[in-house]
């Protein structure tokens, strides 16, 4: 692979992680510059066993993505194996698993051969606690294998693409597509003010220093003004590279950042784990608390009123509470169900 086309590669990523409508198109990128027809890039929910497609080539077709997802990747042999002890770095279908054993796999006989996935590079890389971003390209069984050479260069977007998988969340795309604070420009992550760019990327460079135990200073808090509404938050605090499988040697900082405009709502994990509710009764409750009314909500949700009853009668029962006042006084003096809920709505983290 040549520089200019690595180069193209990585502005794509990033691209990709500022605007989500772009992960296909990068997925096809990615294909081509492997000399390959198929690719996907997905993440994994360890915890809930699920998997979420977030850019795929054209033999993904609409059977492909909602088998993938609702069952499949449970036989990915390459994903399963990789996450469990090669995440971070790129491996060949070969190194997990023989040619034979795969002809004869559940995955391959039943899935992949109609979208013709035989020859595998590819990756899996930690994003979260719980979470896994994964990389796969792959070539037909006519086609000639992956090389050493394919795993090296596939190595050396990794890092770039564990990024952009990181950057791919709500309330960092909202900000930095918007320029809201922050922006990313060819990759680096930015202040919106000029008058306050050196000073980020000051601090994101010593932070990162800091993590190799290269530098003394340690980041640091900055408020990034904004063309409306009040400052952006920022804290810069060092990361330790092995937190995202980049290697022992490369330079990490972590951003956290409060948007002060978006009011803080309910977490709806934390409701499930706190009160043993569903999903479906954590929403409701979240909404509840947030405001809503019980008919507003049965209407948004596209569910009869009765519905939305039952369901607000078993939160009741599971939380002891007999008024939705004081279910709602309880949730609102609880720190832990409101400040956990400001990454996907009030705050976010950058690495």
């Amino acid at each position: 692979m040549k520089e200019e086309e690595l180069s193209n590669l990585i502005s794509s990523v990033y691209d990709a992680a500022l605007d989500p409508t772009q992960w296909p198109r990068l997925a096809q990128m990615l294909a081509q510059s492997f000399g390959a027809e198929s690719s996907a890039i997905f993440q994994l929910n360890l915890t809930q066993g699920s998997a979420a497609l977030m850019g795929i080539t054209r033999n993904f077709d609409a059977k492909a993505m909602s088998e993938y997802e609702a069952y499949y990747h449970q036989k990915d042999l390459w994903a399963i194996a990789m996450s469990k002890s090669a995440a971070g770095r790129a491996m060949l279908g070969t190194d997990i698993l023989g040619e034979a054993e795969y002809l004869n796999s559940e995955i391959f006989n039943d899935f992949a051969k109609r979208i013709e996935m035989f020859w595998f590079v590819g990756s899996v890389v930690v994003l979260e606690k719980q979470f896994m971003g994964a990389i796969g390209i792959h070539r037909p069984h006519r086609a000639r294998a992956f090389e050493a050479d394919d795993k090296h260069q596939l190595d050396r977007l990794l890092p770039h693409l564990s990024r952009a998988m990181l950057l791919a969340n709500p309330t960092a795309e909202r900000l930095l597509r918007a320029g809201l604070g922050l922006t990313c420009r060819l990759g680096c992550l930015g202040a919106s003010d000029p008058t306050k760019d050196g000073e980020l990327r000051h601090l994101i460079r010593q932070a990162g220093l800091a993590a190799l135990g290269r530098s003394s200073e340690t980041g640091g808090v900055l408020a990034l003004p904004r063309p409306e509404g009040r400052p952006l938050s920022l804290l810069v605090c060092p990361l330790r590279p092995h937190a995202l499988t980049l290697g022992a040697s490369v330079p990490a900082a972590l951003l956290i950042f409060s948007d002060p405009d978006a009011g803080p709502s309910t977490s709806t994990q934390a409701l499930i784990e706190v009160y043993g509710l569903t999903p479906a009764e954590a929403r409701l409750m979240a909404a509840l608390v947030d405001g809503e009314r019980l008919e507003d909500y049965a209407d948004r949700q596209g569910i009869s009123i009765n519905t939305a009853r039952t369901q607000s009668k078993q939160i009741f029962a599971k939380t002891g509470h007999g008024r939705q006042a004081d279910l709602i006084r309880e949730v609102l003096a609880n720190p832990a169900l409101r400040v956990t809920n400001r990454t996907p709505n009030g705050s976010s983290e950058l690495r």
